[in-house]
């Protein structure tokens, strides 16, 4: 019977000779070809064996006996109560060949597992080039805007700035997200966003923001005269609050507070939206609605439409009974015009906590309604489309 094939161990070397090729049960490795079964190896006491040995190099047992000088009929002395057949056996150099040869087999298939399972456990690709993304381009006036910013980390400290105010950074599934508003009275056409990060590996990114006029529409109302054509003492008054309400329009507080979509702060619809001009009395003003109106019945519970604090709170002229909290990095919400305050300067709220205060008619109205607004670092922007963003949002 013809020897069965297998790889030779050079007796020199002690090197592998792989020139039978891969093995089909664990591909092209090199090592891999040595990976044949047990039973593909000849028994010890398979006639076959004897054919298969030569071709190794390797003398028979009893050519090394007669090598050394030992008769050919003299016994294997036992040792330490060792029969001499078993002595015989434990020492035949054929045993220990397919010993060897099994444990050689055993560590080529180890050496060809680790590269597999290497790859397998290969490390995600590096990250690219830090980008960033503007949505939307172009930008209507009175609207937020949110840049996205990938290939850089919240640990390299990004800062943005657009219009000469900060933007600030969170993590969403689309990478950092930095939340930005085109005031009102914005001027129309480019304006710079740049965007910087410290770190290891620090930068900076610039891009244009184009901002586009939107028609919001005109109103006509009819307030009393003294409430257009101020007394002297009116005016001193509304000097003196304006100073306190900028105080708390300008709050940078630098933690961010709010988290998820901005609830609606009534449970009612909208009669006079953010945006509009307004002509009073007969005389058109040029500082557009910096609001939405809310048709509410008067004593309807206002509600916080996400966790801040209270940084103002109490009666304005033109306002009446007003509320104004912080939300973090900027962003600040106010309810005007209310009958009763049920909160006080300092109080922390949170999502959904109702009333804070209940809806009147309070200062310069006509009626029953609440104002609420949203600035953000000093930007009017729409609350309406400010709260179908925050909705938008995949927060980390």
């Amino acid at each position: 019977m013809p020897a069965p094939a297998f790889h030779r161990l050079s007796r020199k070397s002690r090197t592998l000779d792989t020139t039978l090729g891969p093995h089909p049960a664990v591909g092209p490795c090199p090592a891999a070809a040595m990976a044949l079964s047990a039973s593909a190896l000849p028994a010890a006491g398979n006639p076959s064996y004897a054919d298969a040995r030569p071709t190794m190099g390797i003398p028979s047992f009893a050519e090394a006996r007669s090598a050394r000088g030992i008769p050919s009929d003299a016994a294997v002395r036992p040792t330490g109560g060792i029969p001499s057949d078993a002595r015989g056996r434990s020492c035949d150099p054929s045993v220990r060949l397919m010993a060897g040869f099994l444990s050689l087999i055993a560590l080529a298939l180890v050496g060809c597992a680790s590269p597999a399972s290497a790859q397998r456990r290969a490390p995600a690709e590096a990250p690219g080039p830090p980008e960033m993304t503007i949505v939307p381009d172009p930008l209507d006036r009175g609207s937020p805007g949110r840049v996205i910013l990938k290939g850089v980390g919240l640990d390299a400290a990004p800062r943005g700035v657009f219009d000469g105010k900060p933007v600030f950074f969170f993590e969403t599934a689309e990478g950092l997200t930095g939340i930005f508003g085109a005031d009102i009275m914005i001027g129309l056409g480019d304006h710079p966003l740049e965007v910087s990060w410290k770190g290891d590996s620090p930068g900076r990114l610039g891009s244009a923001v184009t901002v586009r006029d939107r028609d919001y529409g005109t109103r006509s109302i009819t307030v009393p005269r003294g409430q257009v054509e101020l007394s002297r003492a009116d005016q001193e008054r509304a000097a003196r609050e304006k100073v306190l309400t900028d105080r708390a329009l300008a709050t940078v507080t630098p933690e961010r507070l709010w988290r998820g979509a901005f609830l609606e702060p009534v449970d009612a619809a909208i009669n006079s939206s953010f945006g509009r001009k307004t002509r009073m009395n007969g005389v058109l003003n040029p500082r557009p609605h910096a609001g939405a109106d809310y048709l509410a019945k008067e004593g309807a519970q206002v509600r916080a439409p996400a966790d801040g604090v209270v940084i103002l709170a109490g009666n304005h002229f033109f306002a009446g009974n007003s509320i104004y909290v912080d939300h973090g990095q900027g962003l600040v919400s106010m309810y005007f015009h209310l009958s009763e305050i049920l909160v006080e300067e300092g109080q922390h709220l949170k999502k959904g906590d109702i009333p804070i205060g209940l809806v009147g008619k309070t200062g310069r109205v006509t009626g029953a309604h609440l104002h609420y607004g949203v600035y953000l670092n000093g930007a009017r922007i729409d609350p309406s489309v400010f709260r179908k963003l925050t909705s938008t949002l995949r927060e980390q």
